[in-house]
């Protein structure tokens, strides 16, 4: 098939389309109930018309006059017949896609992407430092972010100069203080 055949018969799809103006979701079932009479006949009680459609998971039905049940027949199969339009269209944009690519002489196949992107960010940042709780980002300059500190075991609160005496490797002298000063070994 040429790419022209195949363009106009995408145009003809989309205006089959475009001729579709009402449409509804769902079906148009007949209903009827067989019930038993006390004297022992069976009555047939129907036909009563029933309009079904799915909306997110959850099922929903009405009972339709029988004036309305034309109406909603020619609005459902108007929906179908578009959902069908819909998937020729796919298939005619991909077999003119093909063909449009077929025509290149120095088109290689892309090479396959990473399974898992890595980040530079990531690759540029170092080490994680494993004293920097979840609560307590640094900043740029040593400085920690807002919010509150974490408790020490003995129930007081570190201050910002504790905080930076604690991030100092252990043997170099440093000392914890709490909040109310007193000394602490690092």
């Amino acid at each position: 098939m040429c790419p022209a055949d195949a363009e106009s018969e995408r145009l003809a799809i989309l205006n089959q389309i475009a001729a579709i103006t009402r449409m509804r979701r769902g079906t148009v079932n007949v209903q009827s109930f067989t019930r038993r009479r006390k004297n022992g006949a069976l009555v047939t009680q129907g036909p009563y018309y029933l309009y079904s459609r799915t909306e997110k998971r959850r099922s929903y039905s009405q009972r339709l006059p029988a004036e309305a049940v034309a109406q909603y027949r020619t609005e459902t199969e108007n929906c179908r017949r578009f959902k069908e339009l819909a998937q020729a269209y796919i298939r005619v944009c991909e077999r003119l896609t093909e063909q449009g690519g077929m025509g290149k002489k120095n088109s290689r196949p892309r090479s396959p992407q990473r399974s898992t992107p890595r980040s530079r960010r990531s690759e540029a940042r170092g080490p994680l430092r494993p004293w920097a709780s979840r609560r307590w980002r640094w900043r740029p300059g040593g400085a920690p972010s807002p919010g509150p500190p974490a408790p020490w075991r003995d129930g007081s609160t570190p201050t910002t100069r504790t905080i930076r005496a604690a991030t100092c490797p252990v043997g170099v002298g440093t000392q914890l203080t709490t909040r109310g000063g007193e000394p602490r070994p690092c």
